[in-house]
């Protein structure tokens, strides 16, 4: 990849890139542009496309409803109650 299409990209994002990391921007990509190209000439006919290199299974857990009241922790943590609310101080007028 060309210094001047970094410097464009980098104009375009609004970022201010030195003219030395600009350079090194350019090599890097190339690079990683290269080994994309690599990739794309290696021959996968005949290879299965998978979701994840392992057959596990995950195993589920019945999806049941439960309810579990920690109304008794979150009211020991709260400065004031008054019949089971939390009192807060007034804010408006």
């Amino acid at each position: 990849m060309e210094q001047a299409t970094i410097h464009k990209l980098a104009t375009l994002a609004r970022l201010a890139l030195s003219p030395e990391l600009e350079q090194r921007l350019a090599a890097d990509l190339s690079e990683l542009l290269g080994l994309v190209s690599e990739l794309q000439r290696v021959d996968v006919n005949g290879v299965l496309p998978m979701a994840h290199p392992h057959d596990a299974i995950a195993p589920l857990r019945p999806d049941v409803p439960e309810v579990i009241d920690h109304s008794p922790a979150l009211e020991r943590l709260a400065p004031d109650m008054s019949q089971g609310l939390y009192r807060v101080p007034k804010v408006i007028e």
